[in-house]
């Protein structure tokens, strides 16, 4: 209660008693040089301090009363009070003091010889003086704020003080307050569990921060922060809870509002088919939507908080690990770029675009574009082989021919080019068809391929025409090799109809040297020399 008075103590009962006995309207106790009442029973604690101020300035008391026993009582060496006794009637003489009075009068005393004495043993203000210390504490803060007593087991904590600023947020005056639980403050919104919680905390007499709904005078619900500490009395004893609370709806509306704006972004990137993962500031997992979850099987429970890099882990091309991460362009924090995964069944292709949010976080969307890196594959490699054959077409020959030719020019050679045309391959065509035809360019592709080394080249040209283009060879060496090449055609047969067919190949070759222009000049003297070896009879290596 406001100004240190203790409401439920051992003098507050005697003082009962005293009234009842007396047939008086209020009593209270007064100790020597306080500033208060120590304690009071038939007053409120508004009317208890003034009626205290008044017995100490000797000015008429409030509210019609008079005093009718003024019981001065020493209980210490040190200190003394005085109880007096309160009626609406002024007395007529002096009062007979009864023996029963004074035992009660000096029952009070030893109860305040106690009070002293613990507060002397444990080097603590008594509980009272506490509570009034902590009153006069409370009441400069311009946050809401209560005293609550420290309930004994099975009670319910009550309010024993509020400052000016609890009526302000709630709208109860400190009349409406004090002496009552915290109950009247609930409403239909408030978390029960949470108020339950809070009530454990201050049986416990431990701190405690709490947000929760409570309910103004006007019925208006607030969320109130509530912060408790407690103060002890006594070594073993606390005395009372502080409760201080402070109002966040603002903060509250705010988060609910970001809340949901959160849930709607959630409920949009779940729709969409990229893969979305957020992280915080550093690095670690904050949300992964359904595709991201479902593209590289990730349980999103699992990998909240848990590092990027340990659970989505993406390399490049030559197998070393990626920082999605890291910045790569520049002032504008954004990273993008390709890289596989390497998935429990098959290896995806994956593009990327990583960003920072301020410095919250970042956030990953990630696309699955392995279908498409299939198709630009197929796309490159029909653009550069021949459909039938599997070898190079004449373009991509091209293209690697002028690569030699500048190799030359670096003295990085010598190269060599042969031409190859087929010899009998028309009259199998017109006779067995385009079938046999296509067959045995087949095999002899495959032939071919298998009599080259790894870094040479074959290509076709034109429907029954082939070229080679032989690195790092020697004249000598190119014709040792393209004679081999005229050997495994010249052994090759194909059965068509109950008859055996054969080809031969006539070849014309080419150094490369560095000397030429271009690789369409090199390829026509190629071509010449190859129908110089046909002029001589086929089946031969001319050059």
């Amino acid at each position: 209660m406001k100004g240190g008075i203790q409401s439920l103590s051992t003098v507050t009962v005697l003082l009962r008693s005293l009234v009842r006995i007396c047939g008086a309207q209020a009593a209270l106790v007064v100790c020597d040089g306080a500033h208060g009442a120590h304690a009071a029973c038939g007053l409120s604690a508004e009317a208890a301090l003034d009626a205290a101020a008044s017995v100490a300035s000797g000015s008429t008391l409030p509210g019609g009363l008079h005093i009718a026993w003024a019981l001065p009582i020493r209980f210490s060496d040190a200190q003394g009070a005085t109880v007096f006794v309160l009626d609406r009637t002024s007395p007529a003489g002096e009062p007979i003091l009864t023996r029963t009075v004074e035992i009660l009068a000096a029952e009070i005393g030893r109860e305040l010889e106690a009070q002293a004495r613990s507060a002397r043993d444990s080097g603590r203000p008594a509980a009272a003086e506490l509570v009034a210390q902590i009153a006069t504490g409370i009441d400069a803060l311009n946050d809401a704020a209560a005293i609550i007593e420290w309930p004994r087991v099975g009670s319910e904590p009550r309010i024993l003080h509020v400052n000016g600023a609890f009526e302000s947020v709630l709208g109860f005056a400190a009349e409406a307050a004090v002496g009552r639980t915290l109950q009247f403050l609930y409403g239909p919104l408030t978390d029960l569990g949470r108020a339950e919680f809070m009530n454990e905390r201050v049986r416990a007499t431990l701190q405690a921060r709490i947000p929760i709904v409570y309910y103004r005078l006007d019925g208006a619900p607030i969320w109130v922060e509530v912060s408790l500490r407690g103060f002890a009395a006594t070594s073993q004893n606390a005395a009372c809870m502080v409760a201080t609370l402070r109002d966040v709806s603002a903060r509250k509306e705010f988060e609910f509002a970001l809340a949901k704006e959160k849930r709607k972004l959630q409920i949009t990137l779940a729709a969409i088919g990229d893969g979305v993962i957020t992280t915080v500031g550093d690095g670690r997992i904050d949300y992964v939507n359904l595709a991201a979850q479902e593209m590289f099987g990730i349980d999103a429970a699992e990998a909240y908080g848990q590092p990027l890099g340990g659970v989505l882990r993406l390399s490049d091309a030559g197998g070393e690990r990626i920082d999605m991460l890291a910045a790569v362009d520049g002032a504008a924090g954004v990273n993008r770029g390709q890289a596989q995964f390497d998935g429990h069944s098959s290896v995806k292709h994956v593009a990327y675009v990583s960003s920072p949010i301020g410095e919250q976080g970042y956030v990953l969307v990630l696309r699955d574009v392995t279908a498409q890196q299939r198709l630009s594959t197929q796309l490159s490699y029909e653009a550069s082989h021949d459909s039938l054959t599997n070898t190079f077409n004449r373009r991509k020959f091209d293209q690697l021919l002028e690569d030699a030719i500048d190799s030359a020019r670096r003295d990085d050679g010598p190269h060599a080019l042969a031409f190859l045309d087929l010899d009998r391959f028309k009259s199998i065509n017109d006779r067995c068809g385009h079938t046999v035809g296509d067959r045995v360019l087949l095999d002899l592709a495959n032939l071919l391929q298998g009599q080259l080394r790894g870094r040479d080249v074959l290509a076709r040209i034109g429907g029954d025409e082939f070229a080679v283009l032989l690195h790092d060879c020697t004249p000598a060496n190119a014709r040792r090799v393209l004679e081999k090449l005229r050997r495994a055609v010249d052994n090759y047969r194909v059965s068509f109809g109950g008859h055996e067919y054969s080809v031969g190949v006539s070849i014309g070759i080419k150094p490369i040297d560095g000397s030429e222009r271009d690789a369409g000049a090199l390829f026509a003297r190629a071509d010449a020399a190859c129908y110089a070896a046909k002029s001589s009879g086929r089946n031969a290596v001319a050059g």
